[in-house]
């Protein structure tokens, strides 16, 4: 969802991405018919931290949302950007 409070953008969740294949992964060509671009949202909140609602905060390298704040839970940042965590995961 993307709400115009008439003084900023909120995205609520990014989608997958490019994450599933090439399928997916429309939010900016959805963005730009509505009339927006990525440059324009604010905020971005993340209601849970699955692929299929944050893969669309990256695409390759590149941040795709460049002037968004992002938040999301802090139990849920701890989790899944736990340098322990990661290790613990398989490589492959």
């Amino acid at each position: 969802y993307l709400i115009n409070t008439g003084s900023k953008l909120i995205l609520i969740d990014t989608g997958a991405g490019s994450l599933f294949g090439p399928t997916l992964g429309k939010l900016q060509a959805n963005l730009k018919a509505a009339g927006y671009s990525p440059e324009q949202v604010d905020e971005i909140y993340i209601t849970h931290m699955h692929p299929d609602h944050v893969g669309g905060l990256m695409q390759g390298d590149s941040v795709v949302f460049p002037n968004a704040v992002v938040r999301a839970d802090q139990h849920d940042v701890d989790f899944w950007l736990s340098q322990a965590n990661l290790d613990k995961a398989p490589q492959d």
